[in-house]
């Protein structure tokens, strides 16, 4: 019989690293991780002499990227911004929200038990060029 233990967990905002936003919005943002959950399984190996070992399997990542820019932008570059789910206000700022969801990438998943057997989400890395969400 095998049992399967399922997490969700909130990933500490400033363990998480972004690379290649600025390349998929089209023009230099600032931005913050607003939140990053990951939902994981831990199902354990049991044989008749004990646990064997304890596969982890990641189920699925949300998130949310919030941006932001105050540069002045041609008219072609406006339009990447709304085609990006973003919004010019009447001040000229530029911003915006973006939804991760992991449907759309690929995962890395480099978790393991400590030597004291504790498990925990410790790094989030985004990698917007290559669509990679490496979870550590």
């Amino acid at each position: 019989m095998e049992t399967t233990f399922e997490f969700l967990d909130d990933v500490n905002k400033h363990q998480i690293s972004v690379s290649g936003f600025d390349k998929l919005i089209g023009a230099d943002v600032d931005y913050d991780v607003d939140f990053v959950t990951v939902k994981y399984n831990v199902t354990p190996t049991i044989r008749n002499w004990g646990i064997k070992g304890m596969d982890i399997h990641i189920t699925n990542i949300t998130g949310c990227l919030n941006w932001i820019s105050y540069e002045d932008y041609s008219e072609e570059d406006k339009l990447k911004f709304i085609a990006a789910g973003g919004v010019i206000d009447s001040v000229g700022r530029y911003y915006g929200s973006l939804i991760i969801d992991s449907e759309f990438w690929k995962i890395e998943n480099e978790l393991e038990f400590n030597i004291y057997g504790g498990l925990s989400i410790n790094e989030a890395d985004f990698d917007f060029n290559k669509k990679i969400i490496t979870i550590q």
